[in-house]
């Protein structure tokens, strides 16, 4: 009996099965536990071997010679070149970037998900039922992290009672919530394909993970995808009643449709059910808070805006350069804080604002214009289609990219290696998908050749395969550090920093210079001090505008006893962050140095006198008990002395008369005298001249 011959056919569809499952399922899942950051690191090395290994074949393929026509027709799409000319931009900005190395990281990411882009337009999605495999494995992604996420959200439960903590607990095998939740909006989104094409098993499951999708989205309360998903939802619909409902495919479309509508429908009775009877008012809670700019997330973010705006300003048409908005925007004091203390933020929360700050008005243009023509894309095709499936498909596609467009707004998917997968693949659909309907035939034949191009892709993979490692080793090493600083290990320390610190790897995720970490344990552990300040000012090349480094700095010089050097390095330090505590102590306390003691009272005026900073109160008390002791000095009436020494007895008791003078803007000793003379027995002190005296100084003059 003959064997039977294999289908090519068959082969194709194994083939982009398989390279979706791995895009799809296995890398937005691979997690590396002793890194910082447990999934974005590990996840671009996944990204970046994987295309290794698909560009590899096309170097020994003996049959692989220049790129056929219609191959170079899609690489002539407006899309493609617009996308090339801002990856080129990205890596041009490598050479005016304050932090080449942060600048070159980035550039390799981007790129990276370039090349994803152009392997799967040019060598997958041509083959049949490729769409197909798309929406396989997305139906599989989605039963696995709704499973997830599920999971999780029983074990917590069962534990503590639903709230805005609980719900940050639940993040799935993401960074956060909130990148959870916008991995669920696109997953949900080709799960509607598969309901609407799909039938027996595979439609079932469609189903069944769309509707878990849909919970977790409602139940998590990431506003940023509620508002893209109903915003996009709504230019969905306006299209479908435009462009379909006027065709025979309307029907099909509603009849595919109605699944969708019932699963929305219960999920929405859900929520209001669910809302009225949860005590703690989540839902209420998010929607008050989301409009309070007052405080809260809403307000630092509008802040942080605000001041990338003023960053974009003083660099308009190239921004800072790649991956630099983080080093630059230090030289703004941001007021960014939690309970923790002073945080640092290393994203924008708006994708928009950062390609500007990073990449000028140049860069965001061409940014936006991929989006826009992406869009009209959409449009194009849905106009042309002829099949349901094809208008079924240009709909997901167009809601997926405009929600992900209107999350951009609010956060930072284009930081999240699964994110930027899942955006490459509807790109390159839809680049596909219009190029197929009206790209132009030409006589001209392609000069590109194959063999030379996955060369060349190659290498760069090669090098991005090995950022990510620096990167994924810095990011164990300063888990390490922080560990080791608990126990003051400096040594440990010093070596650590030796071995992470590299081209791909300057800056800690908290935004912290690796120099600026080894600079502090080198001066802990009495290294040379040339040595130590050498490497302080090597820290500042990576990241100019960190206030620790400059801090760090300012104390040493004070410490050494050239004050004038401290005092140059303080101020940079308020110039750059004003209203930080540590740079307004250290002042104070180079003052005190210099014994001008009321310079350094006034220092510490400007400070929040609720700050519970051991040091502040430490020196605060020191210069308040000189206060009242100079002021006492004036008057020998025992029995006013008695009465001032009671009433200070105790520190908590001078701070909060303290407290009461800033926020009555007026001079301590006033507020204390007055406080004093509220107490005292008039006739035990009117007769006095020396607490006239004191009370004409301190109280009446003043």
């Amino acid at each position: 009996m003959k064997k039977p011959k294999n289908n090519p056919k068959q082969k194709t569809y194994h083939f982009s099965f398989l390279i979706f499952m791995i895009l799809i399922v296995v890398i937005p899942n691979l997690l590396y536990s002793p890194a910082m950051d447990q999934q974005l690191e590990i996840r671009l090395l996944g990204l970046s071997l994987f295309l290794g290994l698909l560009l590899l074949p096309l170097i020994f393929i003996q049959k692989m010679g220049v790129l056929k026509q219609a191959e170079f027709n899609l690489l002539k799409n407006p899309a493609v070149i617009i996308y090339a000319i801002f990856i080129l931009f990205i890596g041009i900005s490598i050479f005016w970037a304050t932090n080449q190395s942060e600048a070159m990281y980035e550039f390799l990411k981007r790129f990276s998900f370039f090349i994803l882009f152009l392997y799967l337009l040019l060598f997958v999605l041509p083959e049949e039922k490729s769409r197909i495999t798309l929406i396989k494995s997305f139906i599989v992604f989605s039963l696995l992290i709704s499973v997830t996420g599920f999971l999780q959200i029983l074990k917590i439960f069962s534990a503590t009672k639903y709230s805005i903590d609980a719900i940050y607990s639940i993040t799935g095998n993401f960074a956060q919530k909130n990148i959870f939740s916008e991995v669920l909006f696109i997953t949900f989104a080709f799960c509607v394909y598969g309901i609407a094409v799909m039938d027996k098993i595979w439609k079932r499951l469609a189903i069944t993970g769309s509707l878990l999708t849909l919970i977790l989205i409602a139940f998590l309360m990431t506003r940023a995808i509620w508002a893209a998903f109903f915003i996009a939802l709504v230019f969905t619909v306006v299209l479908y009643l435009i462009y379909v409902n006027k065709n025979q495919l309307g029907g099909k479309i509603k009849s595919g449709l109605r699944y969708v509508v019932i699963i929305f429908g219960i999920v929405v009775i859900g929520v209001v059910v669910f809302s009225t009877l949860d005590k703690n008012k989540t839902l209420q809670y998010q929607i008050t808070n989301a409009f309070d700019f007052k405080q809260g997330n809403t307000y630092h973010r509008l802040n942080l805006w605000k001041k990338t705006i003023a960053l974009a300003e003083k660099h308009p048409i190239v921004g800072v350069g790649a991956g630099n908005w983080r080093i630059e925007i230090l030289q703004y004091d941001l007021q960014v804080t939690t309970d923790k203390g002073r945080i640092m933020p290393d994203r924008t929360h708006n994708d928009y604002l950062q390609v500007l700050a990073e990449n000028g008005i140049l860069g965001l243009t061409l940014f936006l214009l991929l989006f826009v023509i992406l869009l009209y894309f959409c449009i194009r095709t849905l106009q042309k289609a002829e099949h349901f499936q094809d208008s079924i498909f240009s709909l997901i596609l167009f809601f997926a990219l405009l929600g992900y467009m209107i999350d951009s707004s609010f956060a930072f998917p284009r930081e999240r290696i699964e994110l930027q997968i899942f955006l490459n693949i509807i790109f390159a659909f839809i680049v596909f998908e219009y190029t197929k309907r009206f790209g132009k035939e030409k006589e001209t034949k392609s000069q590109i050749s194959i063999k030379a191009f996955a060369m060349i892709i190659l290498g760069v993979m090669a090098i991005t395969s090995y950022a990510a490692i620096k990167r994924l080793k810095a990011e164990v090493g300063i888990n390490k550090i922080y560990n080791y600083t608990k126990e003051n290990k400096q040594p440990e320390i010093i070596k650590i920093t030796n071995e992470i610190y590299s081209p791909f790897s300057s800056i800690s995720p908290f935004c912290d210079p690796i120099l600026e970490i080894r600079a502090t344990s080198m001066y802990k552990d009495h290294y040379d001090l040339k040595e130590v300040l050498e490497t302080y000012e090597n820290s500042l090349r990576d990241s100019p505008y960190h206030l620790e480094t400059i801090n760090a700095l300012a104390i040493i010089y004070k410490n050494e006893k050239n004050y004038s050097k401290a005092l140059e390095y303080i101020n940079t330090a308020l110039k750059y962050g004003p209203t930080d505590t540590r740079a307004n102590l250290i002042k104070a306390e180079i003052l005190m140095s210099m014994n001008k003691t009321e310079e350094a009272y006034q220092q510490l005026r400007t400070m929040e006198p609720s700050n519970n900073n051991p040091d502040y109160r430490k020196a605060l008390n020191y210069l308040l008990f000189n206060k009242i002791r100079e002021m006492m000095s004036q008057t020998k009436n025992e029995y006013f002395s008695m009465q001032v020494s009671n009433m200070v007895g105790q520190a908590d008791v001078v701070h909060q008369i303290y407290s009461n003078s800033i926020h009555k803007n007026e001079a301590f000793e006033k507020t204390l005298l007055d406080t004093v003379f509220a107490v005292c027995d008039q006739n035990k002190i009117i007769n006095d001249p020396s607490v006239q005296q004191i009370k004409i100084k301190y109280i009446i003059k003043k």
